[in-house]
């Protein structure tokens, strides 16, 4: 667990005794500060799973418009299309050339990019539904369950399995 995480974790299992707390001694006046801190509560959870999208400063060039169209190419197609070159096809550039825009502009690949919108997903489904872990992964368009759980362990560092236990407890 990276130190940032860890730091939001605590900082999340803090606020849950501050709620549960406050429930338990709850009156007519508290409501207000109750209310703030479940707010507070989903703002973490949200900074939690998502990915920090560290677009550049878009200017009216060409690298800028391409990269926008993969980006937004992405965010509606991810789950059917993992395909580095279909988005390359769509925008109407190579590969190579999709690779070198996306590493500049975000620090990362385009697979990369993609697997995080894929995680980010699949820890959403995870942490707000009662799917089990094989209709996630068929959800998610995995081939089966088991190629699901070595990708996410790949990119997450726990089995999906025990990221919902530790999210849940």
């Amino acid at each position: 667990m990276l130190l940032f995480e860890k730091m939001l974790f605590d900082r999340v299992i803090n606020l849950l005794s501050q709620i549960k707390d406050e429930i338990n001694v709850a009156c007519e006046r508290d409501q207000h500060l109750l209310r703030a801190m479940l707010y507070e509560l989903l703002i973490l959870l949200n900074r939690s799973t998502s990915i920090p999208e560290d677009k550049p400063a878009i200017t009216d060039n060409t690298e800028s418009r391409h990269l926008k169209t993969f980006v937004d190419l992405v965010k509606t197609n991810y789950i059917e299309n993992r395909n580095i070159g279909h988005y390359a096809d769509q925008i109407c550039i190579t590969s190579n050339y999709l690779n070198k825009i996306v590493r500049q502009a975000l620090g990362i690949s385009p697979k990369k990019y993609i697997d995080q919108k894929i995680v980010q997903e699949s820890c959403r489904l995870l942490l707000y539904t009662s799917q089990s872990i094989s209709e996630i992964a068929d959800k998610l368009h995995f081939n089966s369950s088991s190629y699901f759980i070595r990708f996410f362990t790949k990119n997450t560092g726990s089995t999906p399995l025990d990221y919902r236990r530790k999210i849940n407890s």
